[in-house]
């Protein structure tokens, strides 16, 4: 039977009743927020791209930003220091191998060089005092042993009359003896002068051996001066255009710096800069393809450089043939690299939808044309073209390759015709 409500219960129903309403609203809320995302809008098949799935020859291919170059670029530094005299060229002209570029003038240099000069004439003075000098000693020591052999034959003429006397008794020994000592004075003195001019001549051949050699040194230390004083003409390494050329007249230059630079525009290079993701996968004669004035034209690397600066590594690539027609110095062009072999592959063709979904899924188109639906796909390699389809699309469906802004959160669209 019916019974009345208390005061207590009657404000406990009506606290209840709102309560439940504001959980009902949020799980409705919650529903609608859910099923959100997986329901269908309607788009105009004129606001977007559709393109078929295909299955054909596939290449992987990365485009890399180059920079035309010369084929060979020789650095001109000056060898010496100096203040620039005189320009010979400017910035750009043609020049031969040899040609003065540009003068320079060094007051210390020449300042050595004459003192230098001064030092190599005193060793010729010097060379030739001593020669004479060593020519009259010389020539003293012959007098001396002239007159030690004159002595000598004497004192031994002297000595034999008076043996022979001494043995008849007709002089007294002690004249004898005195004659015996003078002989045995005069032979040593003889040996000792003998011995002295051997030794004066050896310490003379030594002596001016020393002092020509000294001479010599002097002398080589000139020329390399002065061979400075000729590198302060600048000169071109090779045959070429001067570039990088800014030197004017007064202006301080130091040993060593760079003065300029010679193209050789015989030929050009691409110089690329290529993604580190992709370093492992590069080598020396790597193809590649630049596209000019509807032509494509074939490259290979002939040179990677391993230093990696804001992401991305240098490589220099050559033409297999002659550079084309039309290409400039510095021009800036697009490179297709060859990562892989050409091969038969299911691709799709590129486009904005990539930046949306990020390759993890696309809008394939019912058979109908009516309806496109988010499908979950792989892709695989890539080229400026296509992508590689690894898995979830089949050679002929329609897929929208256009970008999904505004509608990639739909499950489905329904495509207007209008």
């Amino acid at each position: 039977m019916d019974r009345a409500l208390s005061p207590a219960e009657k404000r406990t129903g009506n606290y209840l009743i709102p309560a439940i309403g504001g959980i009902a609203m949020v799980a409705l809320l919650v529903l609608a927020f859910t099923l959100g995302g997986r329901s269908s809008t309607a788009i105009a098949r004129t606001g977007v791209i559709i393109k078929p799935v295909s299955h054909e020859p596939f290449q992987e291919l990365v485009a890399v930003d180059g920079t035309v170059e010369p084929i060979r670029t020789i650095i001109i530094d000056a060898i010496i220091g100096g203040k620039v005299k005189e320009k010979f060229v400017e910035d750009g002209a043609t020049v031969q191998a040899g040609d003065p570029i540009v003068e320079l003038e060094n007051s210390d240099l020449q300042l050595d060089i004459l003192n230098k000069e001064t030092a190599v004439l005193e060793l010729i003075n010097n060379i030739a005092r001593t020669s004479d000098q060593l020519e009259q000693n010389r020539i003293n020591r012959q007098d001396q042993l002239a007159d030690a052999d004159y002595r000598l034959r004497e004192a031994r003429r002297i000595f034999q009359v008076n043996e022979s006397l001494f043995k008849k008794e007709v002089i007294p020994e002690q004249e004898y003896l005195q004659s015996r000592n003078e002989l045995e004075h005069f032979t040593r003195k003889q040996h000792l002068l003998k011995q002295a001019t051997v030794r004066d001549s050896i310490a003379g051949i030594s002596q001016m051996k020393q002092m020509h050699s000294s001479l010599t040194q002097a002398q080589k230390n000139l020329d390399l001066m002065k061979q400075k004083l000729l590198d302060l003409i600048v000169r071109a390494p090779i045959d070429g255009q001067l570039s990088s050329f800014t030197a004017e007249e007064g202006q301080l230059i130091d040993k060593g710096e760079n003065v300029g630079q010679v193209d050789v525009l015989a030929d050009l290079k691409v110089r690329v800069q290529i993604d580190e993701h992709y370093n492992a996968r590069m080598a020396v004669g790597q193809s590649g393809t630049l596209e000019l004035n509807g032509q494509e034209f074939t490259l290979a690397i002939e040179r990677i450089y391993p230093t990696v600066q804001n992401n991305f590594f240098t490589a220099d690539m050559r033409f297999t043939e002659r550079s084309p027609e039309g290409l400039k110095r510095g021009q800036n062009v697009r490179v297709k690299l060859e990562m892989s072999n050409e091969r038969e592959a299911t691709v799709v063709p590129r486009g904005s939808f990539y930046q949306s979904t990020g390759g993890q899924w696309i809008y394939a188109v019912d058979p109908d044309g009516r309806t496109a639906r988010r499908t979950p796909i792989r892709l695989g390699k890539q080229n400026p073209y296509f992508y590689e389809v690894l898995e979830g699309l089949e050679p002929g469906t329609d897929v929208i390759v256009s970008s999904y802004s505004g509608f990639d959160d739909y499950e489905t669209l329904q495509i207007n015709e209008e």
